[in-house]
């Protein structure tokens, strides 16, 4: 059973969050940050998907004008089990390898960003993944991260009685 720490949202304030769900449709478990996205926008948490690279959502953060920008993205580490979840600041997502097919490192992008004023803060929120071959299939403990990590994200919105 896949578990999420309680708490885990103390680290994210709501007012101005953007979340930039990274991932590939065609890469396995990588397509995880994806499935969240559609989650979160059911319960009009605002999210963009980033399908292939935060670098391809550019536009679409810096017209959001977001405070905090929250990506949700694939990572994995020997530490972690398949389903865990981390939050982490980019300065420590070091200790997490991000499955990519990202033609600009994400950290460049998030360096430049916050360069531009575009974002004051930046977290990565990440799934622990192991599957990362060409598939359409997501295993079925990532997939249960990826939905449980949706509902306290979209109570917490809705609790918050913030408007898009």
């Amino acid at each position: 059973m896949t578990s999420i720490k309680p708490g885990f949202l103390k680290e994210v304030d709501l007012e101005k969050t953007l979340a930039a769900c990274v991932g590939s449709p065609l890469r396995g478990d990588d397509r995880i940050g994806l499935v969240v996205c559609e989650e979160l926008s059911k319960c009009g948490f605002p999210s963009v998907k980033c399908e292939y690279g935060l670098e391809n959502c550019i536009q679409e953060i810096e017209e959001a004008e977001p405070r905090t920008l929250l990506i949700i993205d694939a990572v994995y580490s020997d530490k972690l089990d398949e389903g865990d979840v981390v939050l982490v600041n980019p300065e420590e997502a070091s200790d997490y390898t991000i499955p990519t097919t990202h033609s600009l490192p994400m950290r460049l992008v998030i360096d430049m960003l916050l360069k531009q004023g575009v974002i004051e803060r930046a977290l990565i929120l990440g799934i622990s993944v192991k599957k990362l071959d060409v598939s359409l299939e997501i295993s079925p403990r990532v997939l249960e991260a990826g939905l449980l990590l949706s509902k306290p994200l979209c109570n917490a919105f809705h609790k918050a009685g913030i408007e898009e």
